[in-house]
């Protein structure tokens, strides 16, 4: 069975499969020095009860981003933040930018949403004007930053002309960004900015996939306060666990200030990914597509045309990769890649080879 977003790297019976894993999103380069450490000083932690709706997190996370009081909700992952999102548009009409993340139509139509997916038909996002008329009569829009699995990030000109359209047409935007930690270059607080500024549009971040520990569960939304505050209801007490509370200061402060020296690590793997391939895959056989981020998509050509059996022979192979096809049409012919070590990007590369030769 194909996975329909990686990351499930797991047997039947719940144990790691031990393969070898380009197929998620999160950052590979190992945590900062002394994260086991600690995460053992947290562990008291577990003897308590989680402080209901994690507020003091929330009120840390507002202080080191300094931004006003009331303008952030922690979340048990980014997942339990955008269903938040979504049961507070029951009835009403969502445009979704795509390709994206396929959890978003799962989420909405569980809520009762009316979901418009909009650039489906393609693996680059939808221009403006396309986007742009398809918004008449919404009530939200949702859209990655950097957007899933392009891997493209939006520049501030068209970060601004999107906010300052739905703010005009009364739209909420759902900005996503659980993958920013991935981007190559720093892509800076604009959008929070924005977003605590007026009512309107939420901005959605991940916290532990930066460090390479999603295993956490964290994840916030930033708002301005009257936003945040008709987001709450949709809220749990007790929703974030105790461990994860208490690493979570921990984990912001590192995600910042190892912010520069993330990006390095992942350029340079990126460009010794893409020199193998080039250097040890027949010609032709997978064409990579410009990002912005350490992940990228691929384009299997000649006749090796579905990513899906690519995906199957790999994995039997001991290396899980990640098909598009959940994308749409298009994604049969696309790999998604997540660049690690040099040493795993060899063996990737001489397995995809010699799956090649066979052709």
């Amino acid at each position: 069975m194909v996975q329909r977003h990686g990351a499930d790297n797991f047997s039947k019976d719940g144990r790691p499969s031990g393969l070898l894993d380009f197929s998620h999103t999160v950052v590979e380069v190992p945590p900062p020095a002394g994260w086991e450490k600690k995460l053992a000083a947290s562990m008291p932690s577990l003897r308590r009860y989680p402080q209901p709706y994690a507020v003091g997190l929330a009120s840390f996370i507002e202080k080191r981003l300094r931004l006003p009081a009331g303008s952030v909700l922690v979340g048990n992952g980014l997942s339990e933040c955008l269903s938040w999102i979504a049961q507070s548009l029951r009835g009403k009409p969502v445009v979704l930018e795509t390709p994206c993340f396929g959890e978003y139509a799962v989420w909405l139509s569980r809520h009762g949403a009316l979901t418009r997916e909009v650039g489906a038909d393609e693996p680059w996002s939808p221009e403006w004007p396309r986007l742009q008329k398809a918004l008449k009569g919404a009530a939200s829009l949702w859209l990655a930053d950097p957007a899933n699995p392009s891997g493209l990030l939006l520049s501030s000109d068209e970060l601004r002309e999107r906010a300052e359209f739905c703010s005009k047409q009364g739209i909420l935007l759902v900005l996503d960004e659980a993958l920013r930690a991935q981007a190559l270059k720093d892509p800076g607080d604009r959008s929070i900015a924005l977003a605590v500024k007026k009512p309107g549009m939420l901005v959605l971040r991940s916290l532990g996939k930066g460090l390479g520990l999603p295993g956490l569960r964290l994840g916030f939304v930033v708002g301005h306060p009257r936003e945040i505050a008709k987001l709450g209801q949709y809220t749990d007490p007790w929703n974030v666990g105790s461990l994860a509370q208490a690493m979570g200061p921990w984990i912001l402060d590192q995600e910042i200030r190892g912010s520069r020296s993330r990006r390095r690590v992942l350029a340079s793997w990126k460009k010794d990914l893409l020199a193998r391939m080039k250097e040890g895959l027949p010609s032709g056989c997978l064409a990579p597509r410009p990002s912005d981020t350490g992940f990228f998509l691929a384009r299997l050509m000649g006749r090796r045309d579905d990513s899906r059996t690519l995906v199957l022979e790999m994995a039997a192979r001991g290396i899980l990769l990640r098909s598009c096809a959940s994308y749409g049409g298009w994604g049969l012919g696309y790999l998604r890649l997540n660049v690690r070590a040099p040493g795993d990007n060899q063996r990737l590369v001489a397995t995809l080879g010699k799956l090649y030769a066979k052709t």
